[in-house]
C-alpha cells in the first residue's frame, strides 16, 4: 500500500478567483525556492505541485480511492 501525505492549502468555497490566483502564484514560487528544496531533500521528500483546479480534482479522486480501500478492508464498519 502506498500512503501519500496530502499537503495542500484549501479555503472556503467561493474565494474570488483573483485571490486564488495570487495565493497559487505565491505558493508555487515558494516551492521553487532553493532553500525549501534543500530542506525537502534532507528528508527525502519531493514536491508534487498542482494548480488549484487540478488539486481539487486530485483530492476528490484520492478520497474516492481511499474510501473504496477502507470499505474493501472492512474498516468502515463500527
Amino acid at each position: 500500500m502506498v500512503a501519500r501525505s496530502h499537503l495542500g492549502i484549501m479555503g472556503p468555497k467561493g474565494i474570488p478567483k483573483p485571490i486564488v490566483a495570487k495565493l497559487h502564484e505565491a505558493f508555487r514560487k515558494a516551492m521553487e525556492d532553493p532553500e525549501f528544496i534543500s530542506v525537502l531533500k534532507k528528508f527525502d521528500m519531493t514536491t508534487y505541485y498542482l494548480a488549484p483546479d487540478d488539486y481539487e480534482k486530485y483530492i476528490h479522486q484520492e478520497f474516492e480511492r481511499i474510501g473504496k480501500l477502507v470499505k474493501r478492508l472492512g474498516l468502515d464498519k463500527k
